[in-house]
């Protein structure tokens, strides 16, 4: 599972490490939930126009931008996993567990729906979190080098 943040990051230019070696691997299922969706999507409105989501909004830019910029093709490379009911419970225990924001929650909660046991991410936020739910984080190229070294690719 990937985490919003690995996303921006990748689309900025910047910490493309972990995205870029996953990539490599074609037989790696790269996941990702509606809410990393809605995030990506934020952030890659600001960054790809220069300017504040809501002033496209009022500003009525989105379609225009969207026309031009469309992130549709990059998000098509992901698996999209679904969220419920339960999902939306989990995440309010999470966030009650580990003072966690309701984004932040509700991906820990897709993972543990979907038995997913490994999240990328660089948000420190997430990391006791995953801990105590049994979900490795990766963070880092030491962090990817031993989920390789997991699984057979």
């Amino acid at each position: 599972m990937l985490d919003s943040c690995i996303l921006i990051e990748n689309f900025k230019g910047t910490r493309t490490e972990i995205l870029s070696a996953l990539w490599d691997k074609p037989r790696i299922r790269l996941c990702i939930s509606e809410t990393v969706v809605s995030e990506f999507v934020f952030h890659f409105l600001a960054l790809s126009s220069g300017k504040a989501p809501l002033t496209m909004k009022v500003n009525q830019e989105i379609a225009l931008l969207l026309q031009h910029h469309n992130p549709e093709a990059f998000l098509r490379y992901f698996t999209l996993l679904p969220a419920d009911a339960q999902v939306a419970s989990s995440a309010l225990s999470l966030m009650k567990s580990y003072n966690l924001l309701p984004n932040d929650a509700l991906i820990l909660a897709v993972c543990k729906a979907h038995h997913i046991s490994y999240l990328a991410t660089f948000d420190p936020d997430l990391l006791t979190a995953c801990q105590n739910e049994s979900i490795t984080t990766v963070s880092n190229s030491a962090d990817l080098e031993q989920f390789f070294n997991s699984i057979i690719v």
